[in-house]
């Protein structure tokens, strides 16, 4: 069947990442073409089938992505936006990974230095896991990016509510308050 279909390509995905995790690029390539092609027969095989838009989304997106960053790679058509839609798709019509779309198209956002994007992406984020320091840390990034300070800092703060001695967040508020007095001058 089809969902057989994708948990098989989904098993292989994450093996591929393990692969990566190990420094075996070239079995973590196999796994991941593995994984396109079960996926990808799967959404052939129903359409309907939005959880598959995810990945699908992410490996067009991905591959775009690698071939702008890395000139040495062979060039594939730019189909970034192509990927970021199917992976909209998936959060908007997909019954179980509505919520790991919403983090991988911030991911994404951050990637494109989208802020405004990010910024809608990260309130979602944070209003589905009030308890979960990455979308406040993403959020941290738009909004100092953005220049919105106040908002920056009302996030790291939440970060240190959440996690009391996280060094990073640490970090990051002094990084802010270095921007803030910068501005001023």
């Amino acid at each position: 069947s089809s969902w057989n279909l994708l948990v098989e390509g989904s098993a292989y995905g994450l093996l591929g990442l393990f692969e990566l995790r190990m420094h075996n690029r070239f079995r973590a390539i196999s796994c991941g073409l593995k994984a396109i092609k079960l996926i990808g027969k799967a959404k052939s095989m129903d359409p309907e089938l939005y959880e598959a838009d995810m990945p699908l989304g992410m490996y067009v997106y991905i591959r775009s992505r690698l071939s702008i960053d890395h000139f040495w790679l062979p060039f594939f058509k730019d189909r970034r936006e192509e990927g970021i839609d199917q992976i909209k798709k998936a959060k908007q019509f997909s019954n179980i990974i509505r919520e790991p779309s919403c983090f991988v198209l911030s991911l994404i956002y951050k990637k494109e230095k989208d802020w405004p994007k990010l910024i809608k992406e990260g309130i979602q984020l944070s209003e589905k896991n009030p308890n979960g320091i990455v979308s406040y840390l993403l959020l941290f990034l738009a909004y100092v990016n953005t220049e919105k300070y106040e908002l920056a800092e009302k996030n790291i703060e939440k970060v240190l509510s959440i996690k009391k001695d996280y060094y990073l967040a640490e970090y990051l508020k002094g990084f802010l308050l270095f921007k803030k007095v910068n501005r001023i001058e």
